[in-house]
């Protein structure tokens, strides 16, 4: 191929993609979709351009949906134990301080560093790990339980 048709195809091409994003500014104007269905059918604009315009009610059920996926996102990532709150986790069964971003531990006592999450569970001077009272309240309890439930020998854990 030689520049001159090199050249001419880019020239044609670039002519097209001005026709569409002139039909497309064209189209943003209307207001409903029959309307820009109709101007789609007038102009010869094939469904696969991008022409979506989304009425205010749409755009709201939208945003809330996004808005879940990242609260949900959220909450597993919160609902998830970190290799540092493992560690506080072992600190505290073998009767060791620690502390993390979201536990602590004396060795006798594992706090919550949360509004609510005092005393979760306490070991006694046998070893014995018993549950802070009327616990689990919430689903963070009941993670960090579970895996502290998980590290412990069944001997130790009167839960």
């Amino acid at each position: 191929m030689n520049f001159d048709k090199i050249a001419s195809r880019v020239a044609s091409q670039q002519e097209k993609s001005m026709k569409i994003a002139e039909k497309i500014v064209e189209a943003i104007k209307f207001d409903t979709r029959k309307e820009i269905q109709k101007y789609r059918q007038e102009h010869d604009i094939t469904p696969g351009t991008k022409l979506q315009i989304r009425t205010p009610s749409e755009k709201k059920e939208r945003n809330k949906e996004r808005e879940s996926r990242i609260a949900g996102r959220m909450v597993e990532s919160y609902l998830t134990l970190s290799d540092a709150d493992k560690r506080v986790l072992d600190a505290f069964t073998d009767g060791r301080a620690g502390e993390s971003r979201v536990l602590s531990t004396d060795g006798k006592v594992l706090d919550g560093l949360w509004m609510g999450g005092k005393e979760l569970a306490f070991r006694d001077a046998g070893g014995n790990i018993t549950l802070g009272e009327g616990r689990p309240h919430v689903k963070s309890d009941e993670v960090i339980l579970r895996a502290l439930k998980k590290i412990t020998p069944s001997r130790f854990f009167k839960g």
